[in-house]
Formats: structure tokens, sequence, C-alpha cells
């Protein structure tokens, strides 16, 4: 499995009072590794495709583990977006926020990381993103959460084609993270993404 160096590495990091925000959760392969290790509440798994979601919450059960599953997208806004749908079949990893070029779409909720921290959620000591080019949208939606000194490590899956079609960047996202005080460790490249570690500096 290619994200397995990333899983490993994650594992690791982990002690017992993290709260893992799994952004762009797919069928919850991340997910389902971290329930083994943290409370429901403390693995809290976004994935706003219905199919996808609904296929997270049947691998978890499957296998006798428990998350807090939220069918929403993060980004930096409040409301709704569009969803491109790049297939029906559960699994699919190419769904993305809409540039407006897109031919099917779906309309999803969508909220700040903040603004959920807001309403009582639990505050993220981890973040994993992988979310097709939106990236820099999610971190944005962040901005609170990511100057908390608590706030000590994000996984990001970088998607530089994607990225553009948003007007972003890797360089930006890169910037960005640490600009909130983070180095950043290359994990895995392919040959159209790479993942990042970005650990706050002591």
């Amino acid at each position: 499995m290619g994200e397995m160096p990333i899983i490993e590495d994650m594992l690791t990091e982990l002690v017992a009072d993290d709260v893992v925000y799994d952004v762009g959760a797919n069928i919850g392969t991340y997910t389902c590794f971290l329930a083994q290790r943290l409370p429901p509440e403390q693995v809290v798994a976004f994935e706003p495709h219905p199919s996808n979601s609904g296929a997270l919450r049947r691998n978890l059960e499957y296998n006798g583990l428990e998350a807090t599953v939220r069918e929403q997208a993060l980004a930096a806004k409040t409301g709704t977006t569009d969803l491109a749908v790049a297939s029906e079949a559960s699994g699919e990893g190419a769904h993305a926020l809409a540039t407006g070029e897109e031919s099917k779409t779906i309309t999803v909720p969508v909220e700040t990381g903040d603004r959920l921290i807001e309403d009582r959620a639990p505050v993220p000591t981890i973040l994993k993103i992988d979310v097709e080019g939106a990236e820099q949208q999610v971190l944005e939606g962040f901005t609170d959460t990511l100057s908390r000194p608590s706030c000590r490590c994000c996984y990001v899956e970088l998607h530089p084609d994607r990225l553009r079609s948003f007007g972003d960047s890797v360089a930006a996202v890169e910037a960005t993270l640490e600009s909130y005080g983070f180095e950043l460790k290359a994990l895995k490249n392919r040959e159209r993404e790479s993942f990042v570690k970005a650990a706050k500096r002591q």
C-alpha cells in the first residue's frame, strides 16, 4: 500500500491525548489505523462524498472500530460548496472542490476548521490533509488552530496541478505551514503528488 510509510510515521507520532483530523478521509484507510490507537472522539474524519463516507463507516464497523465521521468538506468558507465528482464508485480518490470547469458536481456542506472548534469540536493536535488541490484552502480555514502550540504536526498531500487550478501552488502551501512555525520534511514523492510532514518547531 502506497500510503503505509505515511501511516507508519503518523502512528509513531501519536500520544494518548492526541486529536487527529483526517481531512479528505475517503473510505477511511488512515481513520481505521488511527481508531485502533485512539478513542472515537479523538479521531475525526471529514469526507463529504456520500458514497465514500458510507464506505468509511462500513469499514470502521467491519473492523470493530469507532471514530467521529463528519460528512462535510473543510475549506476557507462556511456554507455549501460544489464537489467535483470523478465517479460514483466509493473509494474514488479524485473527488475535489470544484473550480467551475467540471461537468459533474454535487453540493456538500463546507466549514472552516476554526469555526468547528468554536462550536466545540475537539482541537486537533495532528492534521492529515488530502483534498486533491484544496490544501491551501483547508489551511486558510485553520488559521487560529495552526497558531496554537498544541497543533504540532500536519501531514499534507500536495497536488501541484490541482493546486494551480485553484490559483494556489506547492510553494504557497509550504510557505503557509512555515509561517506558523512548522519545519517541513518530504515523506513521499510520486509522479504528480508528494506528501510533506510539517512538525512544529520546539
